[in-house]
């Protein structure tokens, strides 16, 4: 049963056409900021890093900071269609009918979450093609690559689950996106906050996904991130799970 709410949310996503317009416009910005960061570097950065040892290349300050970018953008445009799919059905009843169904809120959670991982995945995908394509005129490091591909479709994953729970807390799709944006505006305030001199914090630093995402992009794939990660998916997905068994039971 997952499978099929799954497929049908996926396949739901594509018959608009908002997906193929967010899609487009996503990938033409960060097509954008690629060109920027390779035109910095062979103009500016490439000259300063000659005799240098051990010094970073077009991996690390190129490739990582767009994977980076690509994850921000991601969590800003693939959870929109959760909250879409979501808010409408609040809005027009339709979450009546699919909890009335033989099937638990855990099977209706686990199915829209994963529709949204395959969004994840594919916009991961296409993102990462962009970066790819330097290795045919250039020389770079595929695992550090790897590595941020990685980095960049868990954080937007975990963060699908958020977005997931926000959008079946409210039937006003501008409300479930405001909450959802400033949900990461929250976690960035966390990174500088935990990251601030004169009062850093180590327990500020965990609670945020951005120092995570920025970990694995680096290159090195920490369990801890990892974990991070797959713990805070866990959370939202169990407290939308509650969110629906609280409705079908009101």
């Amino acid at each position: 049963m997952i499978s099929i709410i799954t497929k049908n949310e996926f396949k739901r996503v594509w018959h608009t056409p908002i997906a193929w317009i967010l899609l487009a416009v996503a990938l033409f910005v960060l097509g954008l900021l690629l060109l920027i960061l390779l035109n910095n570097f062979y103009s500016e950065i490439q000259s300063k890093l000659v005799g240098l040892e051990q010094a970073p290349g077009l991996t690390d300050l190129v490739i990582a900071p767009y994977m980076f970018w690509v994850a921000v953008v991601g969590v800003l445009v693939v959870p929109l269609f959760a909250v879409r799919s979501s808010t409408e059905e609040l809005h027009f009843g339709t979450n009546v009918l699919l909890s009335s169904a033989p099937v638990s809120a855990t099977q209706i959670v686990l199915g829209k979450f994963f529709a949204l991982v395959l969004l994840a995945l594919i916009y991961t995908f296409i993102c990462s093609i962009f970066a790819l394509i330097l290795g045919y005129f250039t020389p770079i490091d595929y695992g550090k690559t790897a590595a941020a591909c990685l980095a960049t479709f868990l954080f937007i994953s975990s963060f699908n689950a958020a977005a997931l729970f926000i959008a079946n807390l409210t039937r006003v799709p501008i409300i479930a996106t405001a909450a959802i944006i400033g949900l990461l505006l929250a976690m960035v305030m966390l990174y500088m906050s935990g990251s601030a001199t004169a009062s850093s914090s180590e327990l500020f630093l965990y609670l945020s996904n951005i120092p995570h995402l920025a970990g694995l992009i680096t290159g090195s794939i920490d369990t801890t991130h990892v974990a991070y990660f797959a713990l805070f998916a866990i959370l939202f997905l169990m407290l939308c799970i509650r969110r629906l068994k609280y409705g079908k039971d009101g």
